[in-house]
């Protein structure tokens, strides 16, 4: 009904079916890859799902959809941030990461995967994600690698509680 292609990249299996990240897309994909991110034992796994897509423009970009890991404890985000890091800031073509990576800003992992990509937020004045019936903190994402190649043109929250208990980051770059 979309009129898009999907992909889905189980991190793990739950209830009788799989749990995991998904991508939407316009563009065809050229390529795609799950990444299972580090964990400690007995903490659910996690995994990163790539696509690289080439534009109507003709330029080909790459995209990235995570969930980090949810526990108080923040040990795990911060293993699976440096694998964000280490693992897609290797890539050819610009790219977008975007996802709930469970974490404030200002905390060790969002400060980790500052340290080399690009937050679409204000860090002056972050705008809550979550809940989205009455969102009270931001753990929502869209980051760009590298710097200089993403322009952020507009960001909004959208506000409604019917379809997920996280608002949509709505985010409009330029390449």
């Amino acid at each position: 009904k979309l009129n898009m292609i999907g992909i889905f990249a189980r991190a793990m299996y739950f209830s009788n079916g799989e749990y995991g990240n998904a991508i939407l897309s316009k563009y065809t994909f050229l390529k795609t890859r799950n990444v299972l991110l580090p964990q400690i034992v007995g903490s659910e796994p996690r995994c990163a799902v790539e696509v690289v897509s080439v534009l109507s423009s003709g330029d080909t970009i790459a995209i990235i959809s995570t969930h980090l890991d949810h526990s108080k404890d923040e040990t795990d985000r911060i293993e699976q941030a440096k694998m964000l890091n280490k693992i897609f800031t290797a890539n050819k073509y610009p790219t977008i990461l975007a996802g709930d990576l469970n974490a404030t800003p200002n905390s060790n992992p969002i400060n980790i995967l500052e340290e080399v990509w690009n937050s679409s937020y204000d860090q002056n004045n972050p705008e809550p994600t979550f809940p989205s019936n009455g969102p009270r903190v931001k753990i929502d994402y869209v980051m760009t690698y590298p710097n200089d190649k993403w322009k952020v043109i507009e960001t909004k929250v959208i506000k409604d509680s019917i379809a997920s208990d996280h608002c949509a980051y709505l985010v409009i770059l330029k390449l």
